[in-house]
């Protein structure tokens, strides 16, 4: 845990760390609450933000539901902050956190009573990004990041920017990078999962290993990104490994499209936008006019103002009126589709047969589509285009599996990898396994015959719930009071390869 100098002042030793700032936030602490520490962590993570005078200061937020004030204030970020969920409050670096255990979420719903179908009083809008810089330090090479959130239920019809809102074109914050949030049951006028606009020269949006659920957009557009910059550097613009499901856009009087997105380029230069291994399902636009699109892109005045947007082993099930891949506004400028190792069951979007290696396929491509469960089949387990994923990017699928084949380096098409790799409940007779007890409820204690360097416990859609490193020896002895009561399984990793054994979590 960082530690203050005691000879500097309390409020002084919450924003000046040794290399990186880090504000504590958890909901339930009782100290000094001024952010230097877990035990004197802030309470209100909207008076974290407003007291922050640190450009690009990390802002650490337990497990627990945070909401703003009142309706129309907001979570605003001014000075490039970066905001992480998942921690239970005693950690000392970001790779010990557990959004999946510890779930930080931001809502909308100030009162309490979404549970009763009112929603009339909650925020209309999450988090605010706003030029506002207090000290007039704010470094443009700053990126806005939130990672490990879950970003829930604003609601509004006459607002825009549901989950995040840019009120400001000319933001000078370079982008935006989302990594593990969830955006769900946001509602808003247009844009009800986020917008992003900025006048950077070279601006970028990274979104990976994200959900998109249960967003409502009335008029348009899931989600936003603007870009108005005066020099013609190069924009870009990348989702990786996320999933959009049950989305709706537009309504029977207004044109709706976007469920994929917005993109506006108002300036010369190329603006790159990249699809790679997106599930998208059971998503609807309702609109009743023309322009029933799964992107609107958008370009200023200037014949040099292009978009190339390239589509990359995606799978696509059960959207229902989806016309056509984009529309695109200006004819001036040129739009350049790029596509490949595309999946759809058909329906209305007939365009996907244009793409290279793209199948069109009646049959459902998931483990179990009714229940939620939306890793392909092993059909797909290969079919994706392994060359399209670029090695900078994260490494696992949305379920926190390796996203690449261990030994062929394969990789699926969508967001997930068939199954979780490696654990199967046959065991190698060479090596024996056992837990104990089981079922078990805080502790779980695993032995074997070969020496263990890594426990994992997944839940029965392959999601990582929960690993622990093993330095040395047989026998390890795993917490597991914060998992869920369920059923799951617990893959051990020797030098030898790994096994798996399934238990119950009381």
């Amino acid at each position: 845990m960082r530690k203050a100098l005691l000879t500097l002042s309390l409020a002084a030793a919450a924003f000046l760390g040794n290399a990186q700032t880090i504000i504590y936030v958890d909901k339930d602490a009782t100290g000094m609450n001024n952010g230097v520490s877990w035990a004197s962590a802030y309470t209100s993570l909207e008076k974290a933000l407003n007291d922050n005078t640190v450009t690009g200061a990390e802002i650490w937020i337990a497990e627990g539901t945070y909401t703003p004030s009142y309706s129309y204030t907001f979570f605003d970020i001014r000075l490039g902050e970066k905001l992480y969920g998942g921690f239970n409050g005693t950690e000392t670096s970001l790779g010990q956190r557990n959004p999946e255990l510890y779930k930080t979420i931001l809502s909308g719903d100030i009162n309490g009573d979404d549970a009763n179908n009112v929603f009339t009083d909650n925020a209309p809008r999450i988090i605010r990004v706003i030029p506002y810089d207090p000290t007039g330090t704010l470094n443009d090479e700053e990126v806005v990041v939130l990672d490990g959130l879950t970003i829930s239920d604003a609601y509004s019809t006459t607002d825009a920017g549901g989950g995040i809102g840019t009120d400001y074109p000319g933001v000078r914050q370079k982008g935006l990078r989302i990594n593990g949030c969830i955006f769900e049951n946001n509602t808003a006028l247009y844009q009800s999962a986020f917008n992003f606009y900025t006048s950077h020269e070279a601006p970028v949006l990274e979104v990976s290993n994200s959900i998109f659920r249960n967003n409502v957009s009335h008029q348009a557009y899931l989600l936003e990104f603007r870009v108005n910059s005066v020099i013609g550097n190069a924009k870009k613009a990348t989702f990786i490994n996320n999933l959009f499901e049950n989305n709706t856009t537009g309504s029977a009087v207004t044109s709706g499209g976007g469920i994929g997105g917005r993109f506006v380029n108002l300036t010369v230069g190329t603006f790159d936008i990249q699809y790679t291994n997106n599930t998208f399902v059971g998503n609807k636009n309702d609109a009743a006019n023309f322009n029933k699109c799964l992107f609107v892109l958008e370009r200023g005045g200037s014949a040099n103002a292009d978009i190339i947007i390239d589509f990359d082993n995606n799978l696509f099930y059960e959207n229902e009126h989806i016309d056509n891949i984009a529309m695109d506004n200006n004819s001036n400028s040129s739009t350049k589709y790029v596509g490949a190792n595309c999946l759809n069951n058909g329906g209305d979007w007939n365009q996907l047969n244009s793409f290279v290696g793209s199948t069109v396929s009646s049959t459902s491509p998931f483990e179990d589509y009714a229940a939620g469960d939306f890793r392909p089949t092993v059909a797909y387990a290969t079919q994706g285009d392994s060359a399209s994923y670029e090695s900078t990017w994260t490494n696992v699928d949305l379920a926190g599996e390796e996203r690449r084949d261990a030994v062929t380096g394969s990789i699926a098409i969508g967001a997930y990898q068939p199954r979780v790799s490696g654990v199967s409940l046959v065991e190698r007779a060479s090596v024996d396994l056992t837990i104990y007890p089981n079922p078990a409820t805080n502790y779980l204690t695993i032995t074997q015959t070969e020496d263990i360097t890594e426990v994992a416990i997944y839940n029965m859609f392959g999601q990582r719930m929960l690993s622990q490193q093993n330095d040395f020896g047989a026998t390890m002895k795993l917490d597991i009071a914060d998992l869920p009561a369920g059923t799951y399984l617990m893959q051990a990793n020797t030098l030898q390869g790994p096994q798996a054994v399934q238990f119950v979590k009381r």
